[in-house]
Parts: structure tokens; C-alpha cells; sequence
């Protein structure tokens, strides 16, 4: 695979970023291409002025004069003797790899922030963008401020140069693949490997694992769901169980009440069956004695013979007294002073 074999499988709807500061320019070759847009982020004016001559006027390809960061405005660039290891970092720990290194040049540059850049691509893509970052120590930290951004799918080729096997591995090789694979970019493969410490890989998103893991993530949310739905089944169940024993228990509680009410009422309409009967029984005696008593007094008005006997009757006849009431009392009363005072 060459470098101008991924530009050339770009279409006219892709774009490109290239993240410097850069040695990749001419492998890539952008100013014979036409099929996509390209966005260059160069910090160093003497390569962005090179850079700016050979694209003799391309349309399709944008120069930025700067350097891109996570965050930040300004920033050092350091040159050093061996171009290829020009870099926003002191990069001193590259010396065991490149003996004599030494820094030539450092100045203040200005700093484009990833999410600014990720604003000069088209919101509109198909997932077919590709990504170059040739910025030494720098490349995990610009591909985790991307993915924070929700920009990475639109990335389906990523081509990073990095320092491996060296102590200025700050990023880390191994770390960078590991980070990447758990992004769906599978089976890196060595672009240029002419300088072990300064590989060039290239990275390639896995459509077919992407999609298997979001497969694989939505039957983990529809089975969690569905572990939801039966939790939330049991407990209705049992509470519909539980709802429906209450509901027997209060029902037999209130059959219970009901006929204990029929039976009050029923002993109430007895009780008040005999008190009437009573109460009728008692009005007929009482209209019994009041005639009798009517009787023996007209005898004793009647016949003076009887008198004495009326009187005697009276005397003995508490009970009679008693059970007549003081209404019988006060009625034979004056009946009796009367009888006397005919008498007299």
C-alpha cells in the first residue's frame, strides 16, 4: 500500500486533515489530487511556505498556518539539527535513537484547537474522512480530543508517525494501537518502517466489528431490558396476587358483617314482635281491670252492702295497685272520696 493509494480512494465528498509539523507532504502529494478536500495544519513557516508553492493554487486543499493542540493559543516550536524530528516537544530522549541531536531553533507559534479544525470539515459525511498526524508526542492526545468531540467515525483512515522503541515513547506505540483497536481501527499495517524509531502506521476502521459490537451492544440493551420488563412483571404479579388475597379476605369480612346484621335485625324484629305482643297483652288487661273496677264501684253505689267489701278488695289488693300505676291511682281516688261522700 502507498501513500498516494489512500488520497486516490477518497471521493469528491471526502476530506483529509494532516496535522504537522510534517516530513509527509510529498509522499502524500496532494496538489496532484483533486478528489477531496484537504485541510494542512503546519506550525513551521518555512515548511508552510514550501508546502504553499507546490499546491500552486489548488482550491481544493487549505493551508493553516499553525499548529493544532487539544487546547491552548500559542505554543513552542523547536527545530532541531535532524529535520524529521522537528516538534512541539523536547524531544532530548530521542538522542539515544539519533546521537548529536541538538535543538537549532525554537519559536512561538499559534495554536488552532482540534475542536476549531474539526469545524472546517462539512457536517455532512459519509464516515470515508482520512486523518494524518505527524505531530511528535502529540498523537494521543489530538485522536482522545477528537473522539471527545464525537468526530472520530468520520475518520475511516488514520495514518500516524510516531517515536517507538525510544524514550521519548511518550505516547506510546502499544498504548496508541490498544486505544484505537477499542475503536474499531483493527490490524494496524507498517506504511514506512525505513526508520524503526520513527514508524509510520496506518490505521483502518473496522465497519463490519463496528457494527458487530453495536449489534452486540443493543441485544446487551434489549436483553437488560427485557430483564427489566420481567422484574417489573413479577412484582406486578405479586402484588396483583397479593391485591387479590386482600380482596378475598375483605370480602369474607364483609359476608361475615352482613350476616351478623342479619341476624341483629332479625333478633331485633323478634325482640319487637314480643314487646308489642306484650304491650297489647298489658293494654288488655288493663282495660280488663279498669271495667271491673268500674263495675264493683257502681255495685257498692248500687247496693251499701258491698261497700264494705269494695273497701276491704282495695286494701288487700296492693298488687293491684302496683300494676295498675298511679293513672289507676289518681282514677279511683276521687271515684272512692265521691262513694264517701254519698255515703255520708
Amino acid at each position: 500500500m502507498f501513500f498516494n493509494d489512500l488520497v486516490s480512494g477518497l471521493g469528491a465528498q471526502d476530506s483529509v486533515a494532516h496535522i504537522g509539523p510534517s516530513v509527509l507532504y510529498d509522499r502524500f502529494q496532494y496538489y496532484r489530487h483533486t478528489a477531496a478536500s484537504v485541510f494542512i495544519a503546519e506550525p513551521d513557516p518555512m515548511r508552510a511556505a514550501t508546502v504553499y508553492q507546490k499546491l500552486d493554487g489548488k482550491r481544493h486543499v487549505t493551508l493553516l498556518q499553525c499548529a493544532v493542540l487539544s487546547e491552548g493559543r500559542r505554543t513552542d516550536l523547536r527545530r532541531y539539527n535532524f529535520d524529521g524530528v522537528t516538534s512541539l516537544q523536547s524531544l532530548a530522549a530521542l538522542q539515544s535513537a539519533f546521537p548529536g541531536l541538538r535543538e537549532t531553533a525554537q519559536l512561538v507559534v499559534d495554536v488552532l484547537p482540534v475542536s476549531q479544525l474539526l469545524k472546517q470539515f462539512r457536517p455532512q459525511h459519509r464516515g470515508g474522512d482520512m486523518l494524518v498526524i505527524d505531530c511528535l508526542g502529540e498523537e494521543l492526545a489530538i485522536l482522545q480530543k477528537i473522539d471527545d468531540e464525537q468526530a472520530l467515525s468520520r475518520f475511516q483512515r488514520i495514518v500516524v508517525r510516531t517515536a517507538h522503541g525510544t524514550k521519548a515513547d511518550a505516547s506510546g506505540l502499544d498504548a496508541l494501537t490498544k486505544w484505537l483497536a477499542e475503536r474499531h481501527y483493527r490490524d494496524p499495517f507498517l506504511l514506512d518502517g525505513s526508520d524503526a524509531s520513527l514508524p509510520v502506521m496506518y490505521f483502518h476502521r473496522n465497519q463490519l466489528s463496528e457494527n458487530l459490537a453495536h449489534q452486540t451492544d443493543l441485544v446487551k440493551s434489549l436483553r437488560a431490558e427485557k430483564e427489566t420488563q420481567r422484574a417489573l412483571l413479577e412484582d406486578a404479579n405479586q402484588n396483583a396476587e397479593k391485591a387479590a388475597a386482600d380482596m378475598r379476605v375483605a370480602m369474607r369480612l364483609h359476608t361475615a358483617a352482613q350476616d351478623d346484621l342479619k341476624d341483629l335485625q332479625s333478633q331485633y324484629a323478634s325482640l319487637f314482635a314480643a314487646k308489642e305482643e306484650q304491650d297489647k297483652l298489658l293494654r288488655q288487661v288493663a282495660r280488663k281491670l279498669s271495667y271491673a273496677s268500674d263495675y264493683l264501684h257502681r255495685l257498692a253505689v248500687e247496693s251499701p252492702e258491698f261497700a264494705g267489701l269494695l273497701e276491704e278488695i282495695q286494701l288487700d289488693d296492693g298488687a293491684q295497685d302496683e300494676f295498675s300505676g298511679q293513672h289507676t291511682q289518681q282514677k279511683s281516688g276521687p271515684e272512692s272520696s265521691e262513694n264517701k261522700e254519698e255515703n255520708a
